[in-house]
């Protein structure tokens, strides 16, 4: 819920994907991706991924934003995040 706190832009907003996973020493991982509607300021997709190490207090982490319209804009930000290797 705080993710969804920290980029929300009300209505206007569409979560597409949402995957928090929670590991029981506070770690967390982390991936999701917004569509907005009609942007102000020109992003009409934003997705993030990564990782926060809480040993190590450390986070890891890819974002893109896509102010296009093209067809497969959102396809070649998601396989750039997908090539982001968590260890």
């Amino acid at each position: 819920d705080e993710y969804k706190k920290l980029v929300s832009r009300g209505e206007d907003m569409e979560f597409v994907r949402y995957d928090v996973k929670d590991g029981s020493d506070g770690s967390q991982t982390f991936r999701y991706a917004i569509r907005y509607k009609t942007p102000d300021d020109g992003v009409r997709y934003y997705a993030i991924s990564g990782s926060y190490n809480a040993a190590t207090k450390t986070y890891i982490s890819a974002a893109g934003t896509v102010g296009s319209t093209e067809n497969g804009v959102e396809a070649q930000i998601e396989a750039a995040l997908d090539s982001l290797k968590l260890k």
